[in-house]
C-alpha cells in the first residue's frame, strides 16, 4: 500500500485536480492558502500512516475546517465531505437518512415505489459508496447521484463537541468498522478496503473537553490561535502582502485585533475569518491612500467593525475597545 503524505505547503499532489476545485473561490478560503506549521504537518501524517482519524481542537476560527480542505487539495481529493453535528445528531446519521413520508406518498400514488430513490447520503456513507466501483456498488446508487468512478475521499465531522456525548462513542465504533447497512435495502451491507478507507477529520470548539475514548482512539492536535507574526503571515497567503495597506494601519489593526481578542471574555471571539473580513473592508476604506487611519480618522474604522464581530452587543463591546485601545497608545 501506498502511503498519502501531506506537505502543507499548499501544492497540489496530482496532476488531475477534482473539477469541483477549479470553481473560482474566495482568497480567503483557498486551500492552497493554508499555512500549516510543522507540528501539524508531523502530526497529519502520522494519522496518515496510521490510518487513525485526526482530531483537532481549537477555538473557532483558528483554522481546523480550512485544514481539513488544505489536507484534501493536497492529496488530490476532491472537496472534503461535510457533516455538521447537531445537539440531535446519531452516528448513523453519518451513513443516510430515509424519507419514509415520501416514499409512503409516492407509493400511494403510484402504487409501487422503491426505497432506493427516497435514500440520502451523509459525508461518510457517501465516502463508503465513493470507495467502491460503481458496477459494484449499483444496488445502492439513487437515481441522479453521480458516481464516475472509485476514489479515496476526506470526510470533515466538524464541531463533535455540539453533538450528545455518546455520539463520539458510537462515531469511534462506526470509523473501526467503515462500513454500514441499509435496512431500506434488505439490511445489504457496505463496506470498503483498508487502501481505500476515507480520511477522517475532526474538529472540536473545545465548549466542552473531548471524550476520553475520542483522544484514545484519534491523533490529537490543539489548534492553537495564532500569534501576530502568524497572523501576518496568514494575511500575506491569503491577501498579498499587508492585504494591500500601509504598514502602519496594518500593524494597528493586527494589534488591535488581539488587543479585542483578548478584551473578550466570552466566546466566540473574534476569528481569522472575521479578521480577513476586516481586512478587506479596510482596503476598502482606505481606497490605497497612505494614512494613520486609527490614530486620525477612528470613526472610519469603527465603520467596519461590522466585519470583525456581528453581534449587536459584540459590536458594542469593539467599539469601546477600540476607544480604549486608542487611548492607550496615544500615552505611548
Amino acid at each position: 500500500m501506498s502511503f498519502l503524505v501531506y506537505a502543507g505547503d499548499g501544492k497540489c499532489q496530482r496532476a488531475a485536480v477534482d473539477p469541483a476545485w477549479e470553481q473560482p473561490a474566495s482568497d480567503l478560503i483557498r486551500p492552497e492558502t493554508y499555512l500549516a506549521d510543522t507540528r501539524l504537518v508531523d502530526t497529519v501524517n502520522v494519522a496518515l500512516l496510521l490510518q487513525q482519524p485526526l482530531l483537532i481542537t481549537g477555538e473557532s476560527g483558528a483554522g481546523k475546517t480550512q485544514l481539513a480542505r488544505s489536507l484534501a487539495w493536497e492529496l488530490g481529493l476532491g472537496e472534503p465531505l461535510t457533516f455538521i453535528a447537531q445537539p440531535t445528531s446519531l452516528a448513523r446519521d453519518l451513513f443516510y437518512t430515509y424519507d419514509a413520508r415520501g416514499h409512503y406518498d409516492a407509493a400511494q400514488r403510484t402504487g409501487r415505489s422503491e426505497p432506493l430513490a427516497f435514500l440520502h447520503y451523509h459525508a461518510l456513507g457517501e465516502a463508503i459508496l465513493r470507495a467502491n466501483d460503481p458496477a459494484e456498488v449499483a444496488a445502492f446508487i439513487p437515481p441522479g447521484f453521480e458516481h464516475t468512478g472509485k476514489r479515496r475521499t476526506v470526510v470533515l465531522i466538524d464541531e463533535i463537541d455540539q453533538a450528545p456525548d455518546t455520539f463520539a462513542e458510537d462515531l469511534i465504533g462506526a470509523l473501526e468498522r467503515m462500513s454500514f447497512r441499509v435496512r431500506e435495502l434488505r439490511n445489504a451491507e457496505l463496506s470498503t478496503t483498508p487502501e481505500m478507507r476515507p480520511i477522517v477529520v475532526i474538529t472540536s470548539d473545545l465548549h466542552k473537553s473531548p471524550p476520553q475514548v475520542l483522544l484514545d482512539s484519534c491523533t490529537h492536535y490543539e489548534l492553537a490561535f495564532p500569534d501576530a507574526q502568524r497572523i501576518k503571515d496568514i494575511v500575506a497567503s491569503r491577501l498579498g502582502e499587508r492585504a494591500g495597506l500601509s504598514a502602519q494601519v496594518f500593524d494597528d489593526a493586527v494589534a488591535f485585533f488581539l488587543n479585542l481578542r483578548e478584551q473578550t471574555p466570552a466566546r466566540p471571539r473574534p476569528g481569522l475569518q472575521q479578521f480577513l473580513n476586516w481586512m478587506l473592508s479596510l482596503r476598502r476604506t482606505v481606497n490605497g491612500h497612505e494614512r494613520n487611519l486609527f490614530m486620525r480618522e477612528p470613526d472610519r474604522v469603527v465603520e467596519t467593525l461590522d466585519q470583525l464581530v456581528t453581534r449587536t452587543q459584540d459590536l458594542k463591546h469593539a467599539d469601546v475597545a477600540l476607544s480604549e485601545w486608542l487611548m492607550t497608545q496615544r500615552r505611548r
